[in-house]
């Protein structure tokens, strides 16, 4: 199954292993970027931050799973609690 790309977050991660901020956003084809937060990762993720970590009431959470599947994607989620529909995104999160 082929899928199209709603939101697409580019994660840069520096030579420490924390993550570059901000990151690129494209949603719906509009490039912005967000200032993250990363927060304590819980067992079995690769990474767990806030995006628009500088909107207090306005972020969303993203969390990456550590364990890929067969195609080497990882699965990942924006939640966002303020969304009247799809609060939970559901995708996948590739390397390059």
């Amino acid at each position: 199954m082929d899928y199209a790309a709603f939101c697409t977050v580019t994660l840069k991660e520096l030579e420490d292993g924390s993550l570059d901020s901000p990151v690129r956003i494209e949603h719906q084809g509009q490039p912005q970027s967000s200032v993250i937060r990363e927060v304590d990762r819980k067992a079995g993720e690769l990474y767990h931050l806030w995006l628009d970590a500088d909107k207090p009431g306005q972020e969303i959470e993203m969390i990456v799973k550590n364990t890929p599947n067969n195609k080497g994607e990882y699965p990942a989620v924006l939640i966002n609690p303020e969304a009247s529909f799809a609060k939970e995104m559901k995708g996948i999160c590739t390397e390059e």
